[in-house]
């Protein structure tokens, strides 16, 4: 199963990040991710990694899906995020 989020690919697949040409031919980076491993938690955190947040409008808000990420750099499942690298 596949599905396009936000620019990004949730695959069944095993995880890999790679660059990949857009339709104007600009480089753009594609991050695939087995969606077994993502829980119900910001997905752009679970992603892109802590960085996600430094340019998110929900940072310490009400509405930050990625808290528990945040403080113990792990998605529900257990999966591990750091400041650069999602899971």
């Amino acid at each position: 199963m596949t599905g396009y989020v936000l620019g990004m690919i949730v695959t069944s697949e095993v995880p890999m990040k790679y660059i990949k040409k857009d339709k104007d031919f600009k480089d753009v980076e594609v991050i695939e991710v087995s969606q077994e491993h993502l829980s119900s938690e910001c997905w752009l955190v679970q992603f892109q990694g802590l960085r996600a947040c430094d340019s998110c409008d929900f940072k310490n808000t009400g509405d930050c899906g990625g808290k528990n990420i945040i403080k113990t750099l792990q998605n529900d499942k257990g999966f591990k995020v750091t400041k650069t690298k999602g899971i």
